[in-house]
């Protein structure tokens, strides 16, 4: 019997990126009129690449193609 010594190696990072912003203006005289106002910013980015590598394992450097059989079919071509 044949052991195979593994060495997967992963990698996993989360990148977040966030911010907001907001602006009030109010009115402050005694005037028969008082009025609010403002403008609200917000900004969310969030990227996860994972990396996984494998030297026993080819699929890690060539992942199957679109219609194969792990993806199922592939896009109908209206030339066929």
């Amino acid at each position: 019997m044949e052991l195979r010594r593994s060495y997967y190696r992963s990698l996993y990072v989360e990148n977040n990126r966030l911010y907001r912003n907001e602006i009030n203006l109010l009115s402050v005289g005694d005037g028969p009129v008082q009025w609010v106002g403002g403008l609200y910013q917000y900004y969310n980015h969030y990227d996860q690449p994972i990396t996984a590598t494998d030297p026993n394992q080819p699929q890690f450097a060539a992942p199957p193609a679109q219609g194969s059989a792990l993806y199922g079919p592939g896009p109908a071509n209206p030339n066929n």
